[in-house]
């Protein structure tokens, strides 16, 4: 029998013969040979032994359950958007997209609560109508909630922290089948809002929002060397900010965002032709072009900064102005350095790209996000500038990577959970603090490495002994 795929993401087909969303039984499960797991870039598979699309809390208690007994490995899966395998299991695979309410939602208090499986696209669109919105988004909104703050998927603010920091509380079910609610009184939640996937399965979380507003972006094209000297003081100049760089240009397009009560000029049919045609088409097929033929992708890119680096100015709600229209697939890698070093970070980047001819076919991505207290957010403690490094398939794409790598490690910079990463328990130790913390909680709730997978054996290494402590 031929496995099925599961291609997560906004345009691919979703496991098994069901089309419709909520289509189907009460709950679902696809037994070996019938699914093969593929995420949305196609750069991590898994073929677990089952699948399963439970519909409540109950039914994922008693799958977790079962697992535990019979010695499985159990993960959550969200939609797929990590360039990790952070969610890959070959045991059993447990995907919470049918588990999408929401639950709570307390405007006098500022929170609402939903459960794990619903898209941040949903999310903010019932927020929206109910004249609330959240005070960060990232660059997409097909996460589900409960992988978006598995690997602390961020937006741009030094006003504002990642999306794990709006985390007030969440519900997990242990790896031996158990209930625990975690909130802010609870130490514990410090671990859970960036939780890996490794302390069981979140089935609901409480999230931080405040009144509506509307943001104006402005788009300026700045030269690159400007903005290296005076990265920190553009990072400050408005409430969200980034910076797009597109080499070997000596321009980068910066990104500036600030509440407003102008009126609204987006315009959805714009962005939907930035996605259908411009990207699926348009900057897709010189993507393949530049795969053929890679002398010529420094004169295709001066083309594109040309015509896309330009002043732009328009007002729109948070969640249309934030994320960017989605792209062709591609390979993503990103580190958080201290925020002082984010300057150094892409001058060596710049340096790099030079010294040893490589053709990048994506923009260099610079974000910042707030500091914060989650164990182990990339953002831990400190102020962060973010350097997404992008590529799509390429002959040069190893060298950059490689390199880049090396660099930003070099600058103490910290993984992104969902971006291609590489890492070892002794460079968690060195670059978390509280890692310990940590892996004795992971421990504690999951004695047996239920969790587990390979990715997260290597991020905790070996299983100590559970501790009383870690329990608290």
């Amino acid at each position: 029998m031929m496995r099925r795929p599961f291609m997560p993401g906004p345009h691919a087909p979703m496991p098994g013969p069901h089309a419709p969303y909520h289509a189907g039984p009460a709950s679902r499960t696809l037994h070996a040979m019938a699914v093969r797991f593929v995420n949305w870039s196609q750069t991590v598979s898994a073929c677990p032994l089952a699948w399963h699309e439970p519909r409540s809390e109950e039914e994922v208690v008693a799958l977790v359950r079962r697992a535990d007994a019979a010695g499985r490995r159990v993960k959550a899966v969200g939609s797929g958007h990590s360039w990790s395998s952070i969610a890959v299991t070959a045991g059993e695979m447990i995907c919470l997209r049918r588990m999408d309410r929401l639950l709570v939602l307390d405007r006098s208090a500022g929170r609402v609560t939903v459960e794990a499986g619903m898209r941040l696209g949903k999310l903010v669109q019932l927020l929206w109508c109910a004249g609330l919105a959240p005070p960060i988004l990232g660059s997409i909104l097909e996460q589900q909630v409960g992988g978006a703050i598995a690997t602390a998927t961020h937006g741009s603010s030094l006003q504002h922290g990642n999306l794990s920091s709006l985390v007030m509380g969440v519900r997990l079910i242990t790896p031996a089948g158990e209930v625990l609610d975690l909130d802010e009184r609870d130490e514990r939640l410090q671990g859970a809002r960036v939780h890996l996937g490794a302390l069981g399965v979140v089935t609901r979380v409480v999230l931080r929002v405040e009144p509506a507003f509307l943001l104006e972006e402005e788009v300026l094209p700045l030269p690159l060397p400007e903005a290296i000297e005076r990265l920190g003081q553009l990072a400050r100049s408005a409430e969200y900010v980034k910076l797009w760089w597109l080499p070997p240009s000596q321009d980068v397009a910066l990104f500036r965002y600030r509440r407003t009560e102008a009126p609204r000029s987006y315009r959805r049919w714009a962005h939907r032709l930035d996605e259908v045609v411009v990207n699926r088409l348009l900057f897709a097929g010189l993507l393949r072009l530049g795969a053929a033929v890679p002398v010529l992708v420094p004169p295709m890119n001066r083309a594109v900064v040309r015509a896309y680096f330009k002043r732009w100015r328009q007002v729109g709600a948070p969640h249309e102005v934030l994320p960017v229209a989605m792209p062709p697939r591609h390979r993503e890698m990103e580190y958080a350095v201290p925020l002082e070093l984010g300057g150094e970070a892409l001058r060596g980047l710049q340096v790099l790209i030079r010294q040893r001819g490589l053709r990048v076919n994506m923009p260099v991505e610079v974000r910042f996000v707030r500091g914060d207290d989650a164990w182990l957010s990339p953002d831990f403690g400190r102020p962060s500038c973010h350097l997404g490094v992008y590529m799509a398939e390429c002959s040069d794409l190893r060298a950059y990577f490689d390199g880049a790598r090396a660099l930003l490690r070099e600058l103490g910079g910290r993984p992104h959970w969902g971006k291609e990463l590489s890492i070892t328990a002794a460079e968690v130790d060195r670059l978390w603090p509280e890692a310990g913390r940590f892996r004795a909680l992971a421990c504690a709730l999951d004695p047996r490495g239920r969790m587990r997978n390979e990715l997260l054996d290597a991020v905790l290494g070996p299983a100590p002994e559970p501790t009383s402590a870690a329990m608290r």
